[in-house]
C-alpha cells in the first residue's frame, strides 16, 4: 500500500490537483488494473465467486487522510 500511496501523491503533485487520483482509483490500480495488466482479470483482481483473493480492510479515516494529501 505504501507504493500506492506514493503513486497517488506523485500524480497530485505533478498535476497540481488534489482530486486527480482519489483513493478509490488508487485501490483499483492496485487490484483489478494490476490483474488486467497481467491478463489475469478472470482469476484475480476483484472479489467474485471463483476468483482467488486476499482481502484488505481500509479504515474510512485513512481514505479521508489520503484524499487530503
Amino acid at each position: 500500500m505504501a507504493n500506492s500511496k506514493l503513486c497517488g501523491k506523485l500524480q497530485r503533485l505533478k498535476h497540481s490537483d488534489r482530486t486527480i487520483m482519489i483513493p478509490e482509483q488508487v485501490i483499483e490500480m492496485a487490484t483489478i488494473d494490476g490483474a488486467k495488466a497481467l491478463h489475469m482479470e478472470e482469476k484475480i483482481g476483484s472479489l467474485e465467486v471463483g476468483k482467488k483473493a486476499d482481502i484488505i480492510i481500509v479504515e474510512d479515516s485513512i481514505c479521508q487522510y489520503y484524499a487530503k494529501l
